[in-house]
């Protein structure tokens, strides 16, 4: 079962969803692939209509960071959508409309949205193509991530390097990034530094990837070091050329051992692929095999 970030679970910023129920099929699809990158969200799913709906529909939203709206021909009739819309209006949180299909505003909303600047459109987007185009509007704060360095021992500092860099110009793929990152060690006494981990990503795909948590943990099968740290990095492909290979997202936890010595380990301990429908699986053994290859250059510490 994937984890929910939601308004309940954090006391951190969060993003509150307004969206019309007809809608809601396509909605939880995206909701899912933006929790698979640790975005906090919370919309009303275990809310029962009755007397106190809208005290807790309003104290949510009067909590929230942002307001990411998704546009259809049924939102923009709602009168649910367009009380919530007002009521963040009044309270000056920021919307931020997505649309899933064409549809006119009726002119009370075109008024009350006339300063909205930023907006997405995604009809016709899998999940994940919705989801990039949806992250580039959020705020930082509204995602679980870590920030770089991720975590510091009595003696070492562990930090998470992007090392992306633009593919040379002229050659097939200009324009685009070679999505790449290391997990470094630095000892904060004589300064030295050392690389635990590197990733290269094929040049087929558009790459993102981010730490999203990191936990440190004791464990008495562990009795050679005084502590461990996991911590999990998320992926995302997605194929520069449509239907070509399969876009998909992966989870993987990984542990370092031996965090204060001058040789702390890295290993990969759990992993999870999603595919672009939201399965874990795929009909296709080709396409299974495929995924699996690329996890295995992931999970092959080096």
């Amino acid at each position: 079962m994937e984890e929910k970030y939601t308004a309940e679970q954090m006391e951190e910023q969060y993003v509150f969803v307004s969206y019309s129920h007809e809608d809601k099929e396509r909605v939880e699809q995206i909701i899912r692939a933006l929790s698979r990158v640790a975005c906090r969200i919370w919309y009303d799913e275990k809310i029962s209509p009755g007397n106190h709906w809208n005290e807790e529909i309003a104290l949510k939203l009067a909590g929230a960071r942002a307001v990411l709206w998704f546009v259809s021909r049924s939102s923009v009739c709602s009168e649910y959508v367009a009380d919530e819309l007002s009521f963040a209006k009044n309270r000056k949180i920021a919307i931020y409309p997505v649309c899933l299909e064409d549809a006119t505003l009726p002119i009370g909303l075109e008024l009350l949205l006339g300063r909205v600047q930023r907006s997405v459109n995604i009809e016709g987007c899998d999940p994940i193509s919705a989801r990039k185009k949806i992250v580039s509007l959020l705020p930082n704060e509204v995602f679980f991530a870590c920030d770089t360095p991720f975590y510091m021992s009595k003696q070492n500092l562990f930090y998470f390097e992007n090392t992306s860099c633009p593919f040379p110009e002229g050659s097939y793929f200009d324009g685009d990034e070679d999505g790449s990152f290391e997990i470094c060690v630095r000892n904060d006494y004589t300064g030295e530094v050392k690389r635990l981990y590197r990733f290269r990503a094929r040049p087929i795909y558009e790459s993102d990837f981010r730490i999203t948590q990191v936990k440190p943990y004791s464990d008495r099968f562990f009795t050679e070091t005084d502590e461990i740290v996991l911590f999990n990095v998320t992926f995302t492909f997605i194929c520069r050329y449509p239907a070509s290979l399969p876009d998909f997202d992966l989870m993987v936890t990984y542990l370092i051992k031996d965090i204060n010595a001058d040789e702390p380990s890295l290993s990969a301990v759990y992993w999870k692929a999603i595919r672009v429908n939201g399965e874990e699986e795929s009909a296709d053994e080709k396409t299974n095999a495929f995924i699996n290859g690329v996890i295995e250059d992931i999970v092959r510490v080096r």
